[in-house]
Order: structure tokens, then sequence, then C-alpha cells
């Protein structure tokens, strides 16, 4: 290209890129999950300024279309007409966004739906334009020829090609630059996966261009059948991949996967006619093409694009891994990985022979090894591609892709997620939740209570879970006077249900949230009885669940739930409680600081605070938490000088814990594996309360039992005992809950319809993924998880249990996920 096409190629793609992070912005709004945690929670704050700015980036951005459209103005006629449509098509809402803006007001409905379908009219406006402006600026050839060879030796190239990106991806992730025998094997088994996967791309695009030559057709329609062609494979994708891992469902995913689909696929075409304007179209194809090639042409420039491209996308699926939103911006990668070195390889290689026989013999024999490969993997424990799969999201999206999930599981997936993120604009009531029939105050001396909740907190990172543990000795000075339940797990993969479900002390309706949310609320009822005063970091989700009380004092700044540092909390707290003067109520104090969240650490460069060796933990990760220790102890100590720690209850807990790697896994949104769902849980009790109640520190314990051991602490024994609500973790004899180790309970994903069931003591968990359409079974005997086979009559029973579970809450709710609420 020229150097003015090629700036004039990157403006195309700017502005492309902006219209979409705006679609996107929107899309996001319309979805219960994404609502909360990024346009109210400011999970990513440079995205949040972006909307505030939107209406004068749309307006620059049209000055940048204008530059982009001189040409097409100058032509005249239709390609004239369609440059000034799409001019007035950016400007005049951009004016109107001034007065209105859009971006910034958006609310968790369906009209946020509407507006990212409105944000992508600018691009079908440009890509008609290109389309118009350059078509009939191009020499097609009359006739098509089948391009056989090349197409084979071109999706041979691409196979090694990303097999030899993400091989390099897998190392540097695991840092394991000679491979043992086993990952020799699982090291083949990704390569026959990512070649047949390209084979079978070869015979889709020759098939395609046999059937052009069978009807006598041109280049140009051989162009527009490639483009065609591709369009659908971008729905497929974002129907497949996109709209599952983001929560999309039904009618409105197909719809969105379609529009968007089509949207990327004119504008592949339209740019691709637009680098190929004055130029000779021998091969519609090759032509289809050009933008994914970057419009290169040429050996020598595909050549260095290639490792360039293989580079830009190995890296980003590195810096993504992180901070993965299901694994969706790495599948994204490798798709994107695939189509642009396909493009580049097949132009590398250049007009080539026609078909000849040991091309199909080569495609048949291939194949053929390639799924008996891939029949007999599962059966060798020793060819762990799942794994593997975890580093590897171009291995991970060809499973995805051959091995899609059997007819027999989809009715079970799609009833999780028909119960799954209800929206709020479907009406569901509150349950009237009351763990005692009749609440007053209590007489006698009241303990003060201090719950800090600290978000993604592993138990295997502190000392009293982990003798390998060394940077947090004041949680083990603490844990030595405290009870140590060594049995927690969460209930929910996730902040948005974890921390309510600590309030309401049971199961949580899977809405983003229900209102009023009060007749829910067992703890704040049990504060109010017993006129505690609340000392509270109010995050967003407390912000929505909990109502407003005259004397609650914030510990926090609104609007600070990312940014919820637990040393600056406690030294509030501190200087909060050192001018309460005698006689004052009771302290409540609760917290859920974000140090160790995967998106803080990530934000602040995913580096160690300092220069000491963890061994084999996590530096960000465990620097953080050696800082909380620190301040946690601190705080401690405050406790003991003002003669606060005799009379308080302490808990330290977490609403969940994090993948740090494990088998590739980072973050914790959208899955529930073990190291998720495993939580520490530390009590304090001052000595005049523990000597009348007794414990099991084996015992199967979660955060939804909280709720019901202060009430019975502070003399409310809970009346109400059902499976959707927990129990006290300290009782006298015979209030023991003796059939907690034969139970089994429902574990789900706080976002996603991700759900599992912990049995046998908190000793066996099944997993059921109807994002990903896999299932999986973890023996947790031990503190490291093993995965067990999983036979479909364990599969059914487990099915069958998750239902049960799923249909008493929604029976608790009056909801029937078929027909809405009753």
């Amino acid at each position: 290209m020229s150097p003015r096409k090629t700036v004039l190629f990157v403006a195309r793609l700017l502005f492309v890129a902006e219209a979409l992070l705006a679609a996107v912005y929107c899309l996001l709004a319309y979805l219960p999950f994404t609502f909360h945690q990024i346009h109210e929670g400011k999970l990513f704050p440079w995205l949040n300024a972006y909307a505030g700015y939107h209406p004068s980036i749309h307006l620059a951005f049209g000055g940048l279309l204008l530059a982009i459209l001189l040409e097409h103005l100058r032509l005249g006629g239709a390609a004239r007409r369609l440059a000034q449509g799409s001019l007035v098509l950016q400007f005049a809402p951009g004016l109107a966004l001034v007065f209105h803006p859009v971006l910034s007001h958006l609310q968790n409905d369906s009209v946020s739906l509407l507006w990212a379908l409105l944000a992508v009219l600018p691009l079908v406006a440009l890509a008609v334009t290109d389309v118009a402006a350059a078509e009939g600026r191009i020499q097609w050839h009359d006739r098509s020829e089948r391009q056989s060879t090349r197409l084979f030796l071109g999706a041979c190239m691409a196979a090694i090609f990303a097999w030899a990106v993400y091989s390099a991806v897998v190392q540097y992730r695991r840092l394991l630059w000679f491979p043992s025998g086993d990952e020799w094997l699982s090291l083949g088994g990704s390569f026959v996966t990512q070649l047949l996967l390209f084979l079978l791309l070869f015979l889709l695009l020759e098939w395609l261009s046999a059937l052009v030559v069978i009807l006598n057709g041109s280049v140009r329609m051989e162009f527009w059948l490639s483009s065609l062609f591709q369009t659908v494979l971008a729905c497929l994708f974002l129907l497949s991949v996109v709209t599952p891992a983001v929560g999309l469902r039904g009618f409105v995913a197909a719809t969105a996967s379609t529009v968007a689909g089509i949207v990327l696929g004119g504008l592949n075409a339209s740019l691709a006619l637009w680098l190929s304007t004055g130029q000779t179209a021998s091969g519609g194809i090759a032509l289809s093409l050009a933008a994914l090639r970057l419009g290169l042409r040429g050996a020598p420039q595909a050549a260095w694009a290639l490792p360039a491209t293989g580079g830009a996308l190995g890296a980003l699926s590195i810096s993504a891994a992180t901070m993965d939103w299901n694994n969706l911006l790495q599948m994204t990668a490798a798709a994107l990985l695939w189509s642009m070195g396909f493009a580049i390889c097949y132009s590398l290689i250049g007009r080539a022979a026609k078909s000849s026989g040991w091309v199909w013999a080569a495609v048949l024999l291939v194949a053929m090894g390639g799924y008996k490969a891939l029949e007999s993997a599962p059966l060798q424990p020793h060819v762990k591609l799942d794994v593997r799969a975890g580093y590897d999201a171009s291995l991970q999206l060809a499973q995805k892709i051959l091995a899609p999930a059997p007819r027999a599981h989809q009715d079970f997936y799609q009833f999780l997620s028909k119960n799954t993120n209800i929206a709020r604009s479907v009406p569901v009531a509150p349950a009237d939740l009351n763990l005692v029939e009749h609440l007053g105050p209590s007489s006698g001396k009241k303990p003060h209570v201090f719950i800090f909740t600290v978000d993604s907190l592993r138990r295997d990172y502190l000392s009293p879970y982990n003798d390998a543990v060394t940077f947090t000795p004041r949680i083990l000075e603490f844990a030595r006077d405290s009870v140590v339940f060594r049995n927690a797990f969460t209930r929910y993969g996730g902040t948005g249900l974890s921390e309510p479900s600590i309030w309401v002390g049971g199961a949580m309706f899977h809405k983003q949230y229900i209102k009023p949310f009060a007749p829910m609320n067992t703890l704040e009822k049990l504060l109010l009885a017993e006129g505690y005063q609340q000392f509270i970091s109010q995050d967003e989700v407390l912000s929505a669940i909990l109502a407003p009380q005259p004397n609650t004092i914030q510990l926090d700044p609104p609007g600070e739930t990312m940014r919820l540092d637990f040393t600056r909390t406690l030294e509030r707290l501190t200087a909060t409680l050192r001018q309460r003067g005698p006689g004052a109520q009771p302290v409540f104090a609760y917290s859920q600081p974000q140090n160790i969240h995967v998106s803080v650490i990530g934000r602040e460069g995913a580096k160690a605070l300092d220069a000491v060796s963890y061994g084999r933990f996590y530096p960000p990760y465990a620097s953080r938490l050696k800082r909380m220790d620190q301040a946690f102890g601190k705080f401690v100590d405050f406790l003991k000088t003002a003669g606060l720690y005799d009379d308080s209850i302490i808990i330290l807990t977490a609403d969940h814990g994090d993948s740090l790697g494990e088998d590739g896994r980072w973050g914790h949104a959208y899955t529930i594996f073990p190291e998720v769902v495993r939580i520490p849980l530390l009590i304090h009790l001052p000595k005049w309360l523990r000597q009348g109640v007794t414990f099991d520190e084996k015992r199967l314990a979660f955060p939804t039992d909280l709720s019901p051991t202060l009430y019975y602490l502070l003399g409310h024994p809970p009346t109400l005992h059902s499976p959707l609500v927990g129990s006290s973790l300290f009782t006298n004899a015979a209030d023991q809950d003796a059939g907690r180790e034969a139970g089994r309970y429902l574990i789900t994903s706080s976002y996603a319809p991700v759900y599992g069931m912990l049995s046998r003591n908190g000793t066996e968990l099944y997993i059921s993924d109807a994002v990903n359409f896999k299932d999986y079974l973890f023996d947790l005997r031990g503190e490291t998880p093993h995965d067990r086979p999983l036979g479909d009559a364990t599969r059914q029973q487990q099915r069958g249990f998750i239902r049960e579970s799923i249909n008493a809450i929604n029976q608790l709710y009056r909801f029937n996920s078929d027909a809405g609420a009753k």
C-alpha cells in the first residue's frame, strides 16, 4: 500500500474500533451482571470515563470519518451521495448526544440493547459507501478458476502457524521449556486438532470454489460468496463463543450475533474492495482476504506480517490471561490469528496448480488420523489436552468447534440458562425470610461484631490453613485465639450473589437484584432489632441491598467499590471508634476490601509490592495479602488496647476464592472450580460468649451461616430450618446440625449458568458448565483436588439434584422460568 492508503486504512480501523466500543458498552448495560459491575461498579474506570466523554469523542471521530470519505466525495454519483449520508448519520446523532448523552445514562433494560444496534449504523453506512465507490473500479476476471492446491497448502501452513504461536504461548505461560514425554503427547494432540480444523476450512472453501466453477461464475461471484462464507463464520463464532460468555441467550443472542456478524462481514468485504481499487482481481477468495492480510501484496510484505501477527496476538493472549472474561479475549484473539494467518499464508503461496489426487488423499488420511486421535485422547489420561487447552486458546477454540456438546445435554444446559441472570425487567417479588418468629431486642450484654469479607481470598494463602505460608503471621496469631473452620465453602462464585447471601443468610435468587431487598435481609433485621450502630464500606452491592439508616457511618467514600483498600478502611474504622464515648451503641462493622481482586492486581501492573521471594505462591497476590495481614494485625492490637477485643465477635472470611493459574485458569467470574469455592473462615468469640456453645471446626460451613450464627449468639436461636437457609456454626449440644455431613449443597456462579453440587461433607464437587458445555467431577479430599471420571449415571443423578435445588429456590420466590414471575 502507498503511505496515503496506509494512513486511511488505519483511520478506518480506528473508526470501526470506536463505534464497536460504543456498541459493546451499550450491550454490557443490557446484561444484568455487567451493568452492575461495569456501569455501576466502575470495574474498569477508563470505560466509564469513555462513556462520560462519548459525545465529544463521537464528534471527533466524525472528523476522522470526513477525512476517510474525502476521496468518495470527489467521485460524484452514488458514492458521493452515500458518503454525504454517512456523514449526516455520524454528525446528526453526535450533535444530539451533546445535549442528551446516552452512554452515561444507560439503564439495565432493552433500550440499551436498541442503542447497541444503533451504534453500529455508521459502520453499515461506511461499508455500503466503500462498496459503491470501489467495486466499479476493480477489473474483474470473467471466469473463476479452482485453486485446490493453494487452498490446501494455505490451510496446512496456517495450522502450523497457529500451533507454533500457541505452543510458544503455552511454554511462556508455564515456563516449561523442556517438555516431558507426556507434554510431547499433548503437544502432538494439539497439532492434530488444529490441523484437522484447518483442513475442514480447506474443504469448505474448496466446495465453495467448485460451486462457482460449476455455475460458470466469475471472480466477482467467488468474491461475494467467499465474503458471505466469512460472514456466516463470524455469526457462528459470535453465537457459539461470544454470546454464551457474556450471558446472552435465546432470540436476543441470535439477533445480536446475526447483526454483529453481518456488520463485521460487510466491513471486511468493503475494506477488501477499497484496498483493491485500481487492481485486477484474479481470484475471489484471495480478494476477500485482502483486509485480513492488511492489504499486503506479494511474498516479501506478507513474510514479515506473519511473525508480526503471531507475536502481537500471542502477546495479547498472554497479557489477557489474568484478566480474561471466561477466556473470551483469548479465544477471540485465536480466531483473529486463524483468520489473518490463513489470509497471509494463502497470499504467500501465490497461484498454484489445480487440484491433484494427492491433495485429496492427504486430506482423507490426515482427517481420519485426526479423528482417531480425538477419539482416543479421552481414554489416555496422560494426553491431557483439556489441561493444555487452559493455556492454549487456539486448542480450546478448536475443541469447542470440533467437539460440541451432545444434543442429549442441551436441554439441561438450557434449563440452567433460563434460570440464570434473570433480567431486572422481570418482576419477581421478594420472599419474606424470618429466621425467628418474633424478633426483638435481647436482654444482656451485646458483643461488638466485625465482619471482614476479603474479596477473592484463598484459604491456601493463609498460614492457619497452609504451613508453607510465611507472609500472614498476624492472621496466624489471630487464629490461635479463634475458631478456624477448615471445611468452608462459598455458595456463590462471585461477589454479585455471594455478598448478598451473607446478609440473607440463605439461598439467593439469580437476579441482581430483587427489590425491595429488605424482606429477605435477615442480618439487617437483626442489627435493627438489637440497636447496633453500623459502620459499613458500602460497595455497589451493599448500596443495592441495604436500606438507608440514619446512624450508619460510611467507612469509605461512595463509588469506591473497586478501590476499597483494607489498610485505609481499617485506619478510618480505628479513628472513628476512638471518638466513641462511653455507653454508645454496640458496633457492627462490615467491609469487603478489594486489594487482591484480580482486576485490581491487573490495573496495578500485576507486580509484587516488594522484592521478597514468595516461592510457589503468586507474588502480586501474596505481597498484597502480606500488607493486608499487617493492617489486620494492627487493627486487632487497637481493639485489645481499647478494651474492645474481649467483647467482640471478629469474623475473617471471603466471598469466594480465585484461580491463580491452575491449569491456565485465572479469576472467578464464570467458574466454580475448587480453588474458587474453597474459602477461609475464622471467627473469634469473646470468652464469655464462647463458654456457652459448642462447635465443630471440621463441619461444612458457608458464608450463608453467618447471619444464623449471629442470631444464635445474640439469643435468637433460628426456628426456620430449611435447605435454603444457613444454620448456626455455634450451638449448644441439643441444637447441633447432625445432618449437614450427608447433605448436598448447590454451588452457583454469580454471573453465568454454571452450577455445582457439593456433597459427601465437602469432599466431592460436581460442576455443570452451560457456558462451555462441559461437566466435571472433583475429589476434594486433601488440599489438592483431583478430577475424577464422570459416568452418565453420576451425571444424571447430579443434574437431578441441581434441578431440584433450582426449582426449590424458584418456588420460594414464586418464579416460573418458562412463564415468568407469577
